[in-house]
């Protein structure tokens, strides 16, 4: 059986966390706020503008009111495998890097490229346009 170490995090100043397992979990810091995955359940978004914590439980999904209306839900289940493997720590929950994610855009704007213009768009002419190299 594995043993479960508590532990108490210390937050703000006179306010702590409820009880967490000892798992590092996951911190992000952005330019605007900062996302903490405890390695559970728990993702903790809080907002340096407003000041304002907002908390989501990635098992609980829909019922919180999350909309999968984005993409037909595909922005949906990009977000909450992304939430995921932030709270877990499990990089399962990503299928693919950035090389693929860069790659498949890339595509996407080339349809566009001949959806606008009418004409056949070659890949790989189209990616020696790019402003940057692959």
């Amino acid at each position: 059986m594995k043993k479960t170490i508590i532990q108490n995090v210390q937050t703000t100043p006179g306010k702590k966390k409820a009880p967490v397992k000892n798992n590092p979990g996951t911190k992000i810091f952005g330019t605007k706020g900062e996302l903490e995955g405890d390695g559970d359940d728990t993702l903790t978004h809080f907002d340096f503008l407003t000041r304002s914590t907002r908390v989501v439980r990635p098992s609980q999904g829909f019922e919180q009111g999350l909309s999968a209306s984005g993409h037909g839900g595909g922005d949906f289940g990009l977000i909450f495998a992304f939430v995921n493997a932030c709270v877990t720590g499990n990089q399962e929950y990503i299928v693919s890097g950035p090389h693929e994610t860069l790659d498949s855009h890339i595509y996407v704007f080339a349809a566009e490229e001949s959806r606008k213009t009418g004409n056949v768009v070659d890949i790989n002419e189209y990616k020696k346009t790019l402003p940057f190299e692959l």
